[in-house]
Parts: C-alpha cells; sequence; structure tokens
C-alpha cells in the first residue's frame, strides 16, 4: 500500500514529517487529497463510485503522458483502486437528492408543495402558489468527527505502510458511517404502513397502489424496495413468480428494484420508495484532517471532520410493508 498517500516514499523517510512544518504541511495536504479522491467531483459534491472511478483513471492517464509521448495512444493506467477507493455503499444516492450547502443550515418546507392548474376563463386572474407556505424545518448540518493515533515509533522507524493503512481505515469508516446514517434516516421515516397480505406479489402490488394513491399521480420511474439482506431473496423470487406462469396466475403491476443493506434489521419493515422525490442529503463539508495535528512523545493524532444531514419532507412519497 506504500505510496497511495504520498508520492515516491522511498525518497522520503518518514521521521522527517515530525521536524520540518513544511512537510508537515504537505503530508496534510496529501491526505486531504487522499480522503477526497474518488468521492466527490471537481465541485466538492459527493458521488457514486464508478463515477469516482472514471475520473480516477481519468487522472491517472492524464499523469501517465507527457509531451511527446501525449500524441500517442495512452498506455493503459495499471493502478489498484481499491487502494484509493473503498468499496463503499454508494446506493443511497438512487433514493437522495444532494443539496449542497453553503450556511449553517438549509431550510426545507415539509409536506406537499404543488402547483395548481385550473381552468382560466374570460376575465379572471392565474392564481400564484406561494411556496413559503406551510411548515418549514431548518436543518443544521451535524459535524461528524473521528481521530486516530499513529505511534511516533512507526515515523521513526519509516514504516509507511503502517501510517497509510491507519489513514486507509478512516476513510472506509467515514463512508461506511455515512451510509448507515442515510439508511437510518429512510428506515426511521414515518411512511404509512401496510400489512403482509396472502403472498408476496398481493402485498407488493397493494403498497404500490398505495403509494400512487398517496402521492396522487402516476410514475413512470421504479420505485426501489429497501430491505434488510434476509428479505432481499423473498422479493426477487416474487418478481421472478411474476415472470412466469406462477401458481394462481399472480403478476406484480410493476417492476422495482431491490436494495438490500445491513442496516436494516430482519424484523424491520421493508422501505417502498419513489427515489429523489422528497428525499434530501445535505452536503456542506467533505472528509478532510484538521489544518496541524498533535505531536508528543508517544504518538501522533490526527483528526478528521466531515459536516452533512438529510431530511424527508414528504412522508406520502414512500410506504413500508410489515413482515409476515
Amino acid at each position: 500500500m506504500p505510496g497511495i498517500i504520498v508520492k515516491n516514499p522511498e525518497k522520503l523517510h518518514a521521521s522527517q514529517i515530525l521536524y520540518d512544518e513544511k512537510l508537515r504541511k504537505e503530508f496534510l495536504s496529501a491526505i486531504d487529497k487522499f480522503l477526497k479522491a474518488g468521492l466527490y467531483d471537481e465541485t466538492g459534491t459527493p458521488i457514486p463510485r464508478k463515477r469516482g472511478e472514471e475520473i480516477l483513471k481519468a487522472k491517472l492517464q492524464a499523469t501517465a503522458s507527457y509531451p511527446p509521448e501525449a500524441m500517442k495512444p495512452p498506455k493503459p493506467v495499471v493502478v489498484d483502486l481499491d487502494k484509493i477507493l473503498p468499496e463503499v455503499d454508494d446506493r443511497w444516492m438512487q433514493i437522495f437528492r444532494t443539496v449542497n450547502s453553503d450556511s449553517e443550515f438549509e431550510e426545507y418546507q415539509v409536506g406537499s408543495q404543488t402547483v395548481t392548474f385550473k381552468e382560466l376563463k374570460p376575465g379572471e386572474t392565474v392564481e400564484f402558489t406561494y411556496f413559503t407556505e406551510g411548515k418549514t424545518v431548518a436543518l443544521k448540518n451535524l459535524t461528524y468527527a473521528a481521530g486516530i493515533k499513529l505511534y511516533r515509533n512507526w515515523f521513526e522507524d519509516n514504516k509507511w505502510w503502517k501510517i497509510e493503512d491507519a489513514i486507509w481505515r478512516a476513510k472506509v469508516e467515514a463512508v461506511n458511517n455515512k451510509a448507515k446514517f442515510m439508511w437510518n434516516l429512510l428506515k426511521n421515516a414515518k411512511y404509512e404502513e401496510i400489512s403482509f397480505t396472502d403472498s408476496w406479489i398481493k402485498t407488493l402490488n397493494a403498497a404500490w397502489a398505495k403509494l400512487r394513491r398517496n402521492v396522487g399521480r402516476d410514475y413512470l420511474k421504479k420505485p426501489i424496495a429497501v430491505c434488510a439482506p434476509e428479505i432481499a431473496a423473498a422479493l426477487l423470487q416474487a418478481k421472478k413468480d411474476s415472470a412466469v406462469a406462477a401458481e394462481r396466475g399472480e403478476r406484480l403491476t410493476f417492476d422495482f428494484e431491490v436494495i438490500d443493506t445491513v442496516h436494516y434489521d430482519p424484523t424491520d419493515p421493508i422501505t417502498l420508495t419513489l427515489p429523489k422525490t422528497d428525499q434530501y442529503y445535505q452536503h456542506r463539508q467533505g472528509l478532510r484532517t484538521d489544518r496541524d495535528f498533535s505531536i508528543s512523545t508517544q504518538t501522533i493524532d490526527i483528526v478528521f471532520t466531515e459536516r452533512y444531514n438529510g431530511i424527508i419532507t414528504d412522508t406520502r412519497t414512500g410506504v413500508k410493508i410489515k413482515l409476515p
């Protein structure tokens, strides 16, 4: 793993960082770049892992060719992206819209916000909809922080692989913590619940009908069913049974995607929701390190922080299915 944070670590003895302020700043800057690599686009907005891979490959390819080599077909870039970008659960991004926040909090209108069209008869005036009506919620950006202690002798003994491995693990935990936060937000949403009926197909059809009635209009986009890993097989089997001649001729009236996550317990209701309707991920600050770190006789302490929050503004855009 050495070399994923500091380029050419064989040319820099880690102990030099302890005694050179300029090198410490460069080291912190290198950590910041590593933490953000593959997780954010050029504007600092969080992105799915696939997009992160594309950006990383493009950057690595750009550095692989120099004039006059740049005029030739680029050489394939051989790099283990897993060393830079964790195998993250970014599936919550399929459900939540991203709102880039530039202040301590953002305001949201809770409940239905619709525009009403009506017949305009001769002599009548247009009625305007005020989007500031209803309940307003101020959502504060939360700060998530973690600290790690790197042993001083790792630097003195030039153990770059141990230093980089510890920072790598901090990046992994940060993205996993965010996924857990977003899935718990969806799981705890106050969606209307329906009970399981005779079969999964009948139950899913009832949930879809209820969801459409609640929002008051038809949707062409696929809803997403979020459940525990232990439940996913039953939902996928229902889709399969609907595609063939089932015993009682039951058919699903809609198609849907299944996302299973360990952040749902086996007894938790299934969440059937319309993605990116009234679910928001509020992004304030990407993952980064403090501007300096504490050096003691035994350890070097580094602090990581990230700021974000999330909200679901209209609980009619989802339905919960209680398990049998």
